[in-house]
């Protein structure tokens, strides 16, 4: 498996064969939340619209249809650069509801992993990290995807753990200093949180593609 650094740079170079790909296929539940901000229903004015408030609610539930999709759009479109958005989105219709149950699982996995202490949580979260690749890209059922996953970091444990904690690091390092801005200047803090999602939504890609490509590492060294 490559070192961090390597997996960062190729990670870069992965996204630089198409980024209009990867670009168009973050940009559609960032649109969807920017429009749930500028239609956000008035408050605290004694009138209650309804239509208002239904707009705002069906903006609700397409933001949680496509960020679910984009998840499978972005490994999707890792694993072959040469599709559109669209057809990205396209193909990635046929999991939605397999990557909604995982997602589900997983979360409930993690949940039971911090009540019994953070430790089982990392545990877990770094044994089934390649869970949702397989999900996808091997087209296996739920729990066939999670043991596939764990088998793959059998052995590899503390190296998966040392690059997800890379990768982690350098959101945090560019992420941290926009939440620092909107503290000390909370009279911008709207346009401060607009810019915080476009920054985090320009970050997806590249941590997709890292973790991908770890996924593809050590999958290889296994086959081999």
């Amino acid at each position: 498996m490559r070192k961090p650094f390597a997996l960062l740079s190729g990670a870069i170079a992965h996204f630089k064969v198409n980024p209009k790909l990867y670009l168009g296929v973050v940009a559609v539940p960032l649109v969807i939340n920017l429009l749930m901000v500028l239609l956000e229903p008035s408050k605290n004015t004694g009138v209650v619209n309804m239509y208002e408030w239904i707009l705002y609610g069906v903006l609700g539930i397409a933001l949680i249809v496509f960020n679910i999709l984009m998840g499978v759009a972005l490994i999707l479109a890792a694993n072959n650069p040469t599709l559109s958005t669209r057809s990205a989105y396209g193909q990635a219709y046929a999991y939605f509801w397999r990557y909604l149950g995982f997602s589900i699982v997983l979360s409930l996995i993690i949940f039971v992993g911090l009540i019994l202490f953070i430790v089982p949580a990392i545990i877990f979260l770094v044994w089934f990290t390649f869970a949702v690749f397989v999900l996808v890209l091997e087209n296996a059922r739920i729990i066939e995807s999670l043991k596939r996953s764990r088998e793959y970091v059998k052995g590899h444990w503390w190296a998966v753990f040392g690059r997800m904690v890379f990768i982690t690091g350098v959101a945090v390092v560019i992420l941290v200093p926009l939440g620092l801005l909107s503290s000390a200047m909370p009279g911008q803090k709207d346009w401060i949180d607009g810019l915080v999602s476009l920054v985090s939504a320009l970050i997806t890609p590249f941590t997709l593609i890292y973790m991908y490509l770890m996924y593809q590492d050590i999958k290889g060294s296994i086959v081999a």
